[in-house]
């Protein structure tokens, strides 16, 4: 029992921070969009290619939360509803094999 308890609290270590880097995700994109509507209302070329460049930074820190988020499957192996919280917290796209 009191393996099951360790593992719970080590797997809702790992969802906690994939909450919180999913936030600082979600962040930075809310920042991008009011950049993104103030470059275009001023027709700021520079401005908007800064923020189109900026957009690396956003898909780097998706591609590391889906490596944390398939890390954290593969060590857990989780099911039901704790695997559904991870895809969901996540926005993991399961890929069909067909």
């Amino acid at each position: 029992m009191a393996h099951s308890k360790h593992t719970t609290k080590v797997f809702d270590s790992d969802l906690q921070e994939l909450a919180r880097i999913v936030a600082e995700m979600g962040g930075l994109a809310e920042r991008q969009i009011a950049e993104a509507i103030e470059a275009l209302t001023t027709r700021d070329r520079g401005r908007a290619r800064r923020i189109v460049a900026a957009d690396a930074i956003i898909d780097a820190i998706q591609r590391d939360i889906e490596a944390r988020a398939v890390e954290t499957i593969a060590r857990r192996q989780p099911v039901a509803g704790d695997l559904r919280q991870i895809i969901g917290t996540c926005g993991l796209r399961m890929r069909s094999s067909a």
